[in-house]
């Protein structure tokens, strides 16, 4: 089982993404945080394989948090998310190390583990 820590600035939307993540089995949330500066503090104190991480975000930006982790932690999975299905996002992720973007409304565990697949294999 995955552990997954997910960092959305809107508590609904963390919660519609535990939801999914949960119901298919592959996957734990441990930790949400609502903010790019909330995600560096808390993925201290935790063991996580993956991270759900919004774009845009008070305090800290997803792809600014994303780097900081990485720097720190290079073996957690970070997946860049957005509502947003714009093309940009994949380069965006890709250029601070993600292991990709995936829209929150093509969020599924299947989508996840594929995006996995080449850090796992």
């Amino acid at each position: 089982m995955l552990r997954v820590m997910i960092v959305d600035d809107q508590r609904g939307m963390r919660q519609m993404m535990r939801k999914i993540l949960e119901a298919e089995g592959d996957f734990h949330v441990v930790c949400e945080a609502s903010n790019g500066k909330e995600a560096v503090e808390l993925v201290e104190g935790q063991r996580l394989d993956m991270i759900l991480m919004d774009v845009q975000m008070p305090d800290m930006d997803g792809l600014e948090a994303t780097k900081q982790i990485l720097a720190g932690h290079p073996e957690i999975c970070i997946a860049i998310t957005s509502m947003n299905k714009d093309a940009q996002y994949a380069r965006l992720a890709d250029e601070v190390g993600a292991i990709g973007f995936i829209p929150k409304p093509d969020l599924k565990g299947k989508a996840l583990m594929e995006l996995m697949a080449p850090r796992t294999s």
